[in-house]
């Protein structure tokens, strides 16, 4: 049962230093709760990219942490710099953590599926220039359509010097079109509590990125990167809006989480 968390500056900040303080041995901590959507930080430590030290977003961690509490969501956050960027490498444990989860959510999915429906089914992985996701439907009575929707929710911090509160990157919408009702539905809630929100601006969120990449190689995904501007989530004075942001995404989370438990 998810609880219901107490909206406080002190706490949520103090949750996010002890959460780090307790998992500092450990390159990440994942608590996979068998959703459909999995909340991500990636940089809430320190990262090496290219030879240059990045400073933590300590605000996205804070947020994913608030988000893990309030909502059903699977969770994945990074808690130790093993000089590497987990948003940005090619191959890391991080992300070979999120496959994980994604391949079991899948076959939960189609497990529920096959016994809601009484339906015989197989699916294959095969390997082309890109791994494509293919199924192959073979005894069916009457069912209703398979589906599998995934959401990676990839939270970051973006810079106070930037001119928007909130950056949504899309890869131009490559990376939501398995649901962009879902995605029109958190513009609309942003915009009525008055976030300024940019498309694809300043970051797109594109194949070099983890939502990005693993949306190339799962493509029925839906992945979103979520850049949150650092003074609305680290000053006291702005906790007010802050607080709006974290309704704003807990009832949306809420909106989208799906149990993939097997009875």
């Amino acid at each position: 049962m998810v609880k219901k968390q107490i909206l406080n500056f002190d706490k949520i900040q103090n949750s996010r230093k002890q959460f780090i303080i307790n998992n500092s041995q450990k390159d990440h901590v994942v608590i996979n709760s068998l959703a459909n959507v999995l909340i991500s930080a990636p940089h809430g430590v320190r990262q090496l990219r290219l030879g240059k030290i990045k400073g933590r977003e300590i605000g996205s961690l804070a947020a994913a942490l608030f988000l893990k509490e309030s909502t059903p969501s699977s969770f994945i956050a990074k808690t130790r710099n093993n000089n590497d960027d987990a948003n940005f490498d090619e191959i890391s444990d991080y992300k070979n953590s999120i496959i994980s989860i994604i391949k079991t959510n899948f076959a939960n999915a189609l497990k529920n599926f096959s016994k809601k429906n009484s339906i015989c089914m197989q699916y294959t992985f095969k390997r082309q220039k890109r791994k494509r996701f293919t199924q192959k439907l073979l005894t069916m009575r009457k069912f209703k359509p398979f589906s599998t929707n995934f959401y990676l929710l990839d939270f970051h911090g973006l810079s106070s010097k930037r001119n928007c509160d909130i950056n949504l990157g899309t890869h131009l919408g490559k990376n939501i079109r398995s649901d962009e009702k879902s995605f029109d539905l958190l513009l609309e809630l942003l915009k009525k509590e008055n976030f300024f929100t940019q498309i694809d601006a300043p970051f797109m969120a594109g194949s070099r990125t983890l939502s990005g990449s693993l949306k190339n190689k799962y493509p029925h995904i839906f992945s979103l990167q979520i850049e949150i501007r650092c003074d609305i989530t680290n000053k006291k004075e702005n906790f007010n809006r802050f607080k709006k942001l974290l309704r704003v995404f807990t009832l949306w989370i809420n909106n989208l989480v799906k149990s993939m438990k097997i009875n």
